[in-house]
C-alpha cells in the first residue's frame, strides 16, 4: 500500500467517523424535539403530573408533616444563613481572583 493510498484510506475513515458523529448529534436533537413535543402535548391536555424523586421529596417535605409558625421561621432563618454563607464564599472567590 502506497502512502497516497494509505492517506486516502485514512481520510475516508475519518469522514465516515465524522458522518457517524453528525448522525448521533442529529438523532439526539430529534429525540429532544420529540420529548419536547410530547411534554407540550401532555401539558396542552392538562396532564401536568410528572413524578420524579426530587418532586416526591419536595412534596413530602411541604405536605407531609404539619408545621407550625415556629418551624417555618426556623426554616427561613436557616435558609437565609445558608444563602448568606454561599454569597460570602462567592464574594471571597471574586475578591481573591481580582488580587
Amino acid at each position: 500500500m502506497t502512502k497516497k493510498t494509505y492517506l486516502c484510506t485514512v481520510c475516508i475513515m475519518l469522514l465516515q467517523e465524522e458522518r457517524r458523529f453528525a448522525m448521533c448529534v442529529i438523532k439526539e436533537i430529534g429525540r429532544s424535539m420529540m420529548d419536547g413535543v410530547h411534554i407540550l402535548r401532555m401539558a396542552s391536555r392538562g396532564r401536568y403530573y410528572i413524578q420524579t424523586a426530587e418532586i416526591s421529596k419536595m412534596r413530602e417535605e411541604v405536605l407531609g408533616a404539619p408545621s407550625s409558625i415556629v418551624d417555618d421561621m426556623r426554616h427561613l432563618r436557616e435558609d437565609r444563613q445558608r444563602i448568606n454563607h454561599d454569597i460570602r464564599i462567592s464574594f471571597d472567590k471574586i475578591v481573591a481572583e481580582d488580587v
